[in-house]
């Protein structure tokens, strides 16, 4: 019987550890939704989309090559991937909290990151074809009402994680607490990934004190129960 309820306690524990892991991320996208490939040039605003899995339900997309190369490739389906022959600069956009009109304004996000530290963008695959940075690089802009800001992102050979610090978001004036739009850009990129997610998440330690305090919970009741 001790057993039983040990087992429980612990599948319990797992349970709740892995609920508030996932209740404690903001998904921004994880690509699940609003498939879409182009070849060379595109244009697209998808609408309707499951607000959980992709923010604000929307998402604007726009890819265009220049350069010798015949070809290109621009896919979301489960997953963003960017591919291309290295003789190919890559111009593309993804925003999210924009309306679908020409010129492009904002239908905003009131999306709260004041608790989310990080942008987390966690990749499948990644390779550099040259090393200049300006070749390498996404740009994150991020606006609210009080103003906006930028980070950068460089591609590196077999990415796995990059964590981006809203701090300096904040520190170039835009208000967390009241996001309105979010853009992903790149021009004359001339390097290949895979992106699955990206998340907005906590500090990478409230999640392993959260697990620590299960695991002392967990054992205190072991002890109550033997």
């Amino acid at each position: 019987m001790h057993i039983y309820y040990s087992s429980l306690l612990h599948l319990a524990g797992v349970l709740v550890f892995t609920g508030t892991c996932v209740a404690s991320e903001i998904v921004i996208d994880d690509f699940t939704e609003g498939e879409i490939s182009y070849s060379t040039t595109g244009q697209n605003y998808i609408d309707g989309l499951d607000p959980n899995h992709v923010v604000g339900g929307a998402r604007y997309t726009s890819f265009h090559i220049v350069g010798t190369a015949t070809s290109a490739a621009f896919h979301i389906d489960s997953g963003f991937e960017i591919t291309a022959d290295p003789e190919a600069y890559k111009y593309f956009d993804i925003g999210y909290g924009i309306d679908a009109l020409y010129p492009l304004s904002e239908l905003p996000l009131n999306l709260d990151l004041s608790g989310k530290p990080y942008l987390q963008f966690e990749f499948q695959s990644s390779s550099i074809d040259v090393f200049h940075a300006n070749a390498r690089s996404i740009q994150v802009f991020m606006n609210s009402p009080s103003g906006g800001g930028n980070l950068l992102i460089t591609i590196e050979d077999d990415l796995e994680k990059v964590l981006l610090p809203l701090s300096q978001l904040s520190d170039q004036g835009v208000d967390l607490s009241e996001v309105s739009s979010i853009w992903l850009r790149s021009s004359r990129l001339r390097s290949s990934f895979l992106i699955n997610r990206i998340v907005a998440v906590p500090e990478p330690s409230s999640s392993a004190l959260a697990f620590m305090l299960l695991i002392v919970f967990s054992c205190c009741l072991q002890r109550r129960l033997a």
